[in-house]
């Protein structure tokens, strides 16, 4: 992995600024998303946004177990997962957060007519196309999407969802993270 292309991970470890992961997400998960990434990171052997983080910051309370586990080494690092990453521990919830809310925030809400403007029979009219056309239209634009992601990151398309399902997960089960 060439992790210098990648420059400084975007977590603010000094402020502790939260991340802005770019989705909807509850206010306690927005406001601890930097010991989101940092856990994340850990779990792929990069400690060091997690010991900044510690060494700046009380730890969050409902985020107490899981560094006690890490800490009493109930939680266990991942080296062969670590070992294949193409996206440098430290980046990956704020990259995966990022193509989430493009994905899902724009291109999903376009295809399942959860737009406000452009709407979806405006945008149908505008471009001359019935809905069914339009909606495979933006379902060749979204698989466009996700195979130039997974280009620029350098990762396959199926490992860019399955880090997309992983993002989800983490936000999802906050604070079982």
């Amino acid at each position: 992995m060439n992790s210098s292309r990648w420059g400084k991970p975007p977590i603010d470890t000094k402020g502790n600024k939260p991340v802005d992961f770019g989705i909807d997400m509850p206010r306690e998960v927005y406001l601890n998303s930097n010991w989101i990434a940092a856990v994340d990171a850990w779990d792929y052997c990069d400690g060091t946004l997690l010991a900044e983080l510690i060494s700046n910051h009380p730890i969050p309370i409902e985020l107490r177990p899981v560094i006690a586990d890490i800490v009493s080494g109930i939680r266990k690092q991942k080296p062969k997962a670590a070992a294949k990453l193409k996206i440098p521990a430290a980046h990956r919830m704020v990259f995966a957060g990022i193509y989430s809310e493009i994905r899902s925030g724009v291109l999903e809400d376009l295809k399942d007519r959860k737009t406000i403007h452009p709407s979806f029979e405006d945008l149908a009219y505008e471009r001359k196309l019935d809905d069914g056309e339009l909606r495979r239209h933006i379902e060749i634009r979204m698989k466009k999407y996700d195979k130039e992601i997974a280009g620029l990151a350098g990762i396959s398309v199926p490992a860019l969802r399955g880090l997309f399902n992983h993002f989800k997960r983490k936000i999802n089960n906050y604070p079982k993270i």
